[in-house]
């Protein structure tokens, strides 16, 4: 299950991240990975909330959806 990070800043809400341990070593996103991301994405824009990155965490490194362009 991703972690969410979130905070409140002056009012406004941002998501940090998401966060997930690969399974188990490799961290390229999968598409369920960027299919969820997309719809976190979509829900909280009419919010107000930023989600500024997913990252994944795995023993070969790490993956950034935002530093791949995937988001």
């Amino acid at each position: 299950m991703p972690a969410r990070v979130a905070r409140h800043e002056r009012g406004r809400a941002h998501i940090g991240g998401e966060a997930r341990a690969a399974a188990p070593s490799d961290p390229t996103p999968s598409r369920a990975d960027i299919d969820m991301t997309k719809a976190i994405v979509d829900i909280a824009k009419p919010l107000g909330i930023a989600v500024h990155d997913h990252i994944i965490v795995g023993r070969q490194g790490h993956a950034s959806l935002k530093g791949l362009r995937l988001m």
